[in-house]
C-alpha cells in the first residue's frame, strides 16, 4: 500500500475516531467501536500472513473482548488493558524483524513516542509534492475526476429518489450528512483531540520503521556485574542480606506478636485503618527496594551469586516479604470486618495478590539463576492477566452483596451504610430490591440511584451507552416506572 493511501486512510480513521469519542464524552460504546476500528485499520494495512500467527490471533481475541467490555461497562482498567493490547498488536504485526515479545512491544512504543515529530516530515513531503510537476499532478486529478464523475452523478440521483420515497433512508441520510460535516465546526478541545487522534492514527497505519533492525539497548540481556575481589564481594553481600533480614525479622516479629496476643494489637477500626495505610505504603517501597537489592546481589559473577549462604539468605528475605504480604492482608481483613468492604479495598487486595505473585517469581528466579529479563516479563504478564480478568468483574456488585450479607448476619454490629451503597450506582440495585422484598428498610436508596443515573443519561447520547448499568436500572425499576432506553441518534 502506497504512503499516500496510508495517509488518507489514517486521516479517515482519525475523523471516525473524533466523531465517536468527542460528541459522546465520557465514552462507553464509542470507545469499544474506536478500538475495533483500529484493529480494522491494522487488518487492511498489514499482510495477511501475520494474522495467522497464534500470538497475533490470541491478542486479537483479547482486544475484541476488551472492546466489547467497553460497551458493557467501561473503566480505567478497561482502557489501560485496551491500550496495552493495541501496542502489543502493533508490535507483533509491524515490527516482525525483531524477536517476538518485549522487543516488538518496545519498538511499537518507541514508534508511537516519535509520532508527534513526524508531522514535520509529512508537511515537508506534502510541500514537495505540490512543488513537483504541478501540471502533471493536476492532469492526473482531472483524469481521476472524469473516471468517478458519472458514478457520483448516478449515485446522487438514486439518493434523491430514495430519500423522497423512503422515510427511513431520508432520516439516515440526513443524520449521516449532519454528522459527517458537523465535526468541521470544532472548538479548541475538539481540535486538540482531533490532532491527538490524527497523530496516533497516522503512526498506527504507517509507523516509522527502523533502518537498522539490530537489538535496541533496552532489549539486550544485562550482563553480570564484574567482580574484582570475589572475597570482598561475598563478605559485603553476606553482611547486607543478613542485616536486611534482621530488620524484616524485627518488623514481622512485632506484627506476629500482636497477632498472637503477645503485644499491642490495634483494637479499633481506626487502628486497623492506620495499619493498612502504613503497611501498603511500606510494602510498595519494600517491593522496589527488595527487587533492586536482590537484582544487584544475585546478578554478580557466578562465584559470588551462587554462594550457598547467600542463596539461603536471599530466599529467607523473599520468605519474609511473603510474610509481610500476609500480615498486610490480615490487617486489611480486620479493617473490613470492623467497617465494610469497599471498591478501593478490593483493589488493594488485588495489589497484594500481584505482590505475592511477584515475590514467588523472584523466589524461583533466585533458585534457578534465570535472566533478569525473564523475571520482568513474567511479572508484567502476571499483572496483565490479573487486570484483564478484573475488567470484566462487577466489583461494585460484589461489594454491595458482601456488605449486605454481613449486615444481615449481624457480624459487624453496625448499621447498613446506605449512602455508600447509593454511591456504588446501579450495581447496588439488585441487593436493595432484595432488601425491599424482605421488608427491610432501605428508604429511597434505590430511587436515588435510578434518578441519578437518569439525570446523567439525559446529557449523553448513544456513544456513552453502557449495557450493564442500563440493564440493571431497567431490570430493577418498579412496575409502571420510567425505563431507560437507548437514546435516539443525535
Amino acid at each position: 500500500m502506497s504512503p499516500g493511501i496510508r495517509f488518507l486512510l489514517g486521516f479517515a480513521f482519525s475523523a471516525l475516531g473524533y466523531g465517536l469519542l468527542y460528541p459522546g464524552w465520557p465514552p462507553g460504546l464509542s470507545f469499544g467501536l474506536w478500538v475495533g476500528l483500529l484493529w480494522v485499520a491494522l487488518a487492511v494495512t498489514r499482510p495477511l500472513s501475520v494474522w495467522k500467527q497464534p500470538r497475533v490471533m490470541l491478542l486479537s481475541i483479547a482486544l475484541w473482548a476488551t472492546a466489547i467490555q467497553a460497551g458493557v461497562e467501561i473503566s480505567f482498567i478497561n482502557g489501560a488493558v485496551a491500550m496495552g493490547l493495541l501496542v502489543a498488536l502493533l508490535g507483533e504485526t509491524t515490527f516482525t524483524l525483531f524477536p517476538a515479545g518485549w522487543p516488538r512491544f518496545s519498538e511499537a512504543l518507541w514508534a508511537l513516542a516519535k509520532a508527534p515529530f513526524r508531522w514535520f516530515a509529512v508537511i515537508g513531503r506534502v510541500g514537495g509534492f505540490l512543488r513537483r510537476d504541478g501540471r502533471h499532478r493536476a492532469g492526473q486529478a482531472a483524469a481521476g475526476l472524469r473516471v468517478v464523475l458519472p458514478t457520483l452523478l448516478v449515485l446522487s440521483v438514486f439518493c434523491v429518489l430514495f430519500s423522497l420515497g423512503n422515510d427511513a433512508f431520508a432520516d439516515a441520510l440526513a443524520w449521516g450528512c449532519r454528522h459527517a460535516f458537523g465535526w468541521v465546526r470544532m472548538d479548541l478541545p475538539g481540535f486538540l483531540l482531533f490532532l491527538l487522534l490524527a497523530t496516533f492514527t497516522l503512526a498506527w497505519v504507517s509507523p516509522s520503521l527502523p533502518a537498522d533492525p539490530s537489538p535496541r539497548v533496552w532489549t539486550r540481556q544485562l550482563p553480570r556485574f564484574p567482580v574484582r575481589n570475589p572475597l570482598l564481594a561475598r563478605q559485603r553481600s553476606f553482611v547486607l542480606l543478613a542485616a536486611v533480614n534482621g530488620l524484616f525479622l524485627v518488623v514481622n516479629g512485632l506484627d506476629l506478636a500482636a497477632l498472637c496476643g503477645w503485644g499491642v494489637l490495634p483494637s479499633s477500626a481506626a487502628g486497623h485503618s492506620e495499619a493498612v495505610r502504613h503497611h501498603v505504603g511500606f510494602l510498595l517501597l519494600a517491593v522496589g527496594f527488595a527487587g533492586g537489592v536482590l537484582t544487584v546481589v544475585f546478578h554478580q559473577a557466578a562465584e559470588v551469586a551462587r554462594l550457598p549462604s547467600l542463596l539461603r539468605l536471599g530466599q529467607l528475605w523473599v520468605f519474609q516479604n511473603l510474610l509481610l504480604v500476609a500480615l498486610v492482608g490480615w490487617h486489611l481483613g480486620a479493617y473490613i470486618q470492623a467497617f465494610q468492604l469497599t471498591v478501593a479495598r478490593v483493589y488493594v487486595g488485588c495489589l497484594l495478590l500481584l505482590v505475592l505473585i511477584g515475590f514467588l517469581l523472584l523466589w524461583r528466579h533466585i533458585r534457578q539463576e534465570g535472566p533478569i529479563g525473564r523475571l520482568l516479563r513474567e511479572c508484567a504478564v502476571s499483572a496483565f492477566v490479573v487486570l484483564f480478568c478484573l475488567q470484566f468483574a462487577d466489583v461494585g456488585g460484589w461489594v454491595a452483596r458482601f456488605n449486605v450479607w454481613r449486615w444481615q448476619g449481624g457480624a459487624s454490629g453496625r448499621s447498613l451504610d446506605l449512602p455508600y451503597l447509593v454511591s456504588l450506582g446501579p450495581s447496588a440495585l439488585p441487593v436493595l430490591q432484595e432488601l425491599q422484598r424482605n421488608g427491610l428498610p432501605t428508604g429511597e436508596a434505590g430511587r436515588e440511584i435510578r434518578l441519578a443515573y437518569r439525570e446523567k443519561w439525559e446529557t449523553r447520547n448513544w456513544r456513552s451507552f453502557q449495557l450493564r448499568p442500563s440493564a440493571l436500572v431497567n431490570r430493577h425499576t418498579p412496575a409502571g416506572g420510567e425505563r431507560i432506553v437507548t437514546p435516539a441518534r443525535s
